[in-house]
């Protein structure tokens, strides 16, 4: 990874700068390799599809001129350019300093009447280019067809694809792609434009579903890429499936895929815990949590967009003690963080919902903060690096208010030291406490009281374990 060592408004502008050069170079090459080569006999489609899970960001460039910065799962429309040969190129975009690092890049002769597809897939550290090429179809006026394939962008393992009417049996009807390995992809083949779904299957087991959409509309006189990728950031479920046409785009949500939930217990002094769904007292989804742990991941299949849950959290074996009754509604097939917190001034308490990132990045970690600590109303948080003092560290969040979530923070690789401070008087209130990030990691601190009022503890705990 590049590092600046002009600080981080002379980063970007040198950042800026070299941008700006390198367009006015891309002007020059493009325009020097038109006039060396023969006369272009007609023109060709290329797009980007971005498959690395663990990038956030990517630029996309024709020789060194950009033409799309794409996120993950991002399927870039066509850019129509002469037959003839261009460097195509994909930068990484730190989400930490503004420099850029090239990733992959591979060179196409562009033939006339053609479609490119160049999907960026492997990982950070290992990335690479797939190139499709296919002649670009053509309709005619009346037709109520179109033309689809299908790539598995997903480490879902080797998979079927099928489409059909909302609520079909895949079981009852035949693929349209089968035996599709990561980063595979299939022919193209012709379906009637209707309302469908999109459902994923195990390879030869149509009765093992693996992804199955909402309901949708697929227009006719299209050619569709249907991609599989692994979830992004905002978590619906293990899969999301990506449409990429003319006519038809868009991401698909598993609607199958239950809410999943993980409980962390931070009030001191009030004992073990257990949580309960709506009026159901008989069995709890987490039982016997004592202060400073957290649960394993729950499924939560009564949770959807539409209906809210009520949680009512009691004294362990206890079900007539309500400590506190929350009621909160969930992303469809989300992962979620509900911390037992207290509400401030009073002896009640909430379920304060954390939705922040659970994708790992490769090039950095994450770690989030959640406040349940009541002795200070407002703090600040450093993350001092191992090269560093605390004197020298600014902080990274200031005045934050009690029971709330901070946050969560990308950092670079490397030994931390967290320091609390209050914010009133910048005294040290909590550490320093050390912190080892590593990249892909995705770490949860929650600041908690100790036995001491004037000092605060921390509890951390890896937000990807199941």
């Amino acid at each position: 990874m590049k590092r600046s060592w002009f600080g981080e408004q002379g980063s970007q502008r040198v950042g800026q700068l070299r941008r700006l050069f390198a367009a006015l170079m891309a002007v020059l090459l493009v325009s020097a390799c038109t006039e060396s080569q023969d006369t272009p006999d007609g023109r060709g489609n290329v797009r980007a599809v971005h498959a690395l899970s663990d990038v956030s960001t990517v630029a996309f460039l024709i020789e060194e001129r950009g033409l799309a910065d794409p996120v993950f799962q991002t399927i870039t429309p066509y850019s129509t350019y002469d037959a003839l040969q261009y460097d195509f190129n994909f930068d990484f975009i730190s989400g930490l300093t503004s420099e850029t690092e090239r990733l992959a890049t591979t060179s196409i002769d562009v033939v006339r009447d053609t479609n490119y597809t160049l999907i960026l897939t492997g990982s950070g550290a290992s990335p690479r280019i797939i190139t499709v090429a296919q002649p670009i179809s053509t309709f005619a006026e009346e037709d109520t067809d179109l033309e689809v394939w299908f790539a598995n962008l997903s480490g879902a393992g080797t998979i079927d694809f099928y489409i059909g009417a909302a609520g079909f049996d895949p079981a009852a009807a035949m693929p349209l792609a089968t035996g599709l390995a990561r980063d595979a992809f299939s022919e193209t083949v012709s379906i009637e434009a209707a309302e469908v779904e999109v459902v994923v299957t195990v390879a030869g087991d149509a009765t093992q579903e693996v992804f199955r959409s909402e309901a949708f509309t697929l227009f006719s006189q299209d050619t569709v890429m249907v991609n599989l990728f692994d979830a992004a950031n905002t978590a619906t479920g293990d899969y999301v499936v990506a449409l990429g046409g003319d006519r038809n785009g868009g991401r698909l949500v598993d609607q199958s895929a239950p809410t999943r939930v993980r409980l962390f217990h931070g009030v001191s002094g009030a004992g073990a815990v257990d949580a309960f769904i709506d009026d159901e007292t008989t069995t709890p989804v987490f039982s016997n949590l004592a202060f400073g742990e957290a649960s394993m991941l729950a499924d939560i299949p009564e949770a959807d967009d539409s209906t809210a849950i009520t949680w009512n959290i009691t004294a362990t074996g206890n079900v007539g003690t309500s400590l506190g009754t929350t009621q909160q509604s969930y992303p469809d097939g989300s992962i979620n963080l509900l911390v037992v917190t207290p509400i401030p001034e009073t002896t009640d308490i909430i379920l304060l919902p954390v939705s922040d990132p659970t994708r790992p990045l490769f090039d950095a970690g994450r770690v989030g903060v959640v406040n349940t600590s009541q002795s200070f109303e407002f703090l600040d948080i450093y993350f001092v690096r191992s090269d560093s003092t605390f004197e020298d560290t600014f902080p990274r969040a200031t005045n934050r208010l009690r029971s709330s979530n901070i946050g969560q923070f990308t950092l670079e690789a490397d030994t931390y030291e967290l320091v609390i401070t209050n914010s009133v008087d910048d005294a040290i209130v909590g550490g320093p406490f050390t912190l080892t990030v590593e990249r892909g990691d995705i770490t949860q601190v929650v600041i908690v009281e100790s036995a001491d009022p004037n000092v605060l503890d921390i509890v951390t705990f890896d937000r990807l374990m199941p």
